[in-house]
Order: C-alpha cells, then structure tokens, then sequence
C-alpha cells in the first residue's frame, strides 16, 4: 500500500511540475491543482492517517463547531480549548455555547488528553 501511494505522490507531484511550466494557462492551472494533490496525500501519509484516531478541528469561524456537533452526535468525546488561552477564541466559544464539548481544557491539557487516547504501539 505504501508503494502504491508513493508513486500516486510522485506521479501527481511529476505531472503537476511539468503542466506548471507548460507555456499556457489552463495547464498552469491544472499543475498547480495536481501538485496541491500531491501535496495533500504526503501530509497525509507523513501523518498516518489512522481510522480510530481522534480529529483535530481548528477554524476562526464556525467550521470546527459544526464538525464537533457531528462528532458529538455520533457519540465521540469532544474536547475545546479554553477560549481564554485561544488565539481566535470564536470557535471554541461556539462550540462550548452549543454544548457540544465534554471538557474545555488548555493547549498542553488537550495534548496530554489525547496522548491518553493513542493506542499504546504505533502499528
């Protein structure tokens, strides 16, 4: 599997560079759209992407809110930061106003919570 989505990288990474250099716009644009691909799946694989891993949800608007009401109807465990020690407090706010959010905590707090949540041996 892991062959599989290097040469995906690779072949969407190589396409988009050689349409990105090609001399007309519809082809710039295209590459770019290819190479964010690429770049998309290497976040992704570099993160493990893990079905029973736990969400992080982050927005300034009410993105993240809704996507924690998802999880909270769903039956998932909702954690939000302390709108106190948030940088844009808007999000977190919401989503404790909703009551959506099983416990508010601080960055390092939240960190701590979710290595609780990690299996104990990374597969």
């Amino acid at each position: 599997m892991e062959l599989i989505l290097a040469l995906a990288i690779g072949v969407l990474a190589a396409s988009g560079v050689y349409l990105v250099l090609r001399p007309r716009t519809f082809q710039v644009i295209i590459g770019l759209s290819l190479a964010s691909y690429a770049v998309n799946l290497f976040i992704l694989a570099m993160g493990r992407l893990r079905m029973d891993a736990a969400p992080i949800l982050s927005g300034a608007n009410a993105d993240g809110m809704r996507g924690m009401e998802i999880i909270h109807r769903q039956g998932g465990f909702c954690v939000a930061q302390d709108p106190l020690t948030a940088q844009v407090a808007f999000m977190p706010s919401k989503a404790i106003a909703k009551e959506v959010v099983h416990q508010i905590a601080s960055p390092d707090e939240i960190a701590a919570i979710m290595n609780l949540c990690q299996p104990s041996s990374l597969s």
